[in-house]
């Protein structure tokens, strides 16, 4: 497995590393807890349990080697997944970087605790995301975020992401919604 990445945050040192599948059940339990302490309020990603994230879905990432965490003092804070997928919107979207399909990855599931929130582990789970991809030789990252969650944009914009688009994807857990793409030029 490669190295982790570690950052200093205002709560201390974020290390993003590959996740183990060990950590399935706590991970799991990580989304969840999100989904409850965001529910009905305007950041929330509209997630649903078992849908989005479901615990099959975080075990083929974690099999991927696409499922990261962010850890502080050994308890996870943040998680995302890190691969090729995306919706069909993608496709016809004015992406900046002129990339293929194996030369931009699509951020997902980003997510930090909301006790971590405005501490500088969203900054730093980005930035680590942006540095996998670099390693992984990826001209672009690209994330989508439902419309009105404006903490979340601000965090991608605040960390160099580029809104590119307003489009209407399709997500198992939200149905059609208007969504907000982001690009980060790698």
């Amino acid at each position: 497995m490669a190295e982790a990445i570690t950052a200093q945050t205002q709560a201390g040192v974020l290390s993003v590393r590959a996740a183990l599948p060990e950590e399935l059940d706590e991970i799991l339990g990580f989304y969840y807890q999100l989904i409850d302490d965001l529910e009905g309020k305007a950041e929330s990603p509209r997630w649903e349990k078992d849908v989005w994230p479901s615990r099959d879905m975080l075990a083929k990432a974690i099999d991927a080697g696409t499922l990261f965490v962010g850890l502080l003092q050994g308890a996870v804070v943040g998680g995302m997944i890190l691969d090729h997928e995306r919706p069909d919107g993608y496709d016809t979207a004015p992406w900046q970087v002129k990339a293929d399909e194996g030369e931009a990855m699509t951020a997902h599931l980003v997510a930090v605790s909301t006790a971590c929130q405005g501490g500088g582990v969203g900054s730093a789970l980005m930035t680590a995301a942006a540095k996998l991809c670099r390693e992984a030789g990826a001209k672009a990252l690209r994330l989508d975020v439902i419309e009105g969650n404006r903490p979340a944009a601000r965090l991608y914009e605040k960390v160099g992401f580029v809104h590119i688009a307003a489009v209407r994807l399709f997500y198992e857990d939200t149905g059609w919604e208007n969504f907000d793409l982001y690009e980060l030029p790698l």
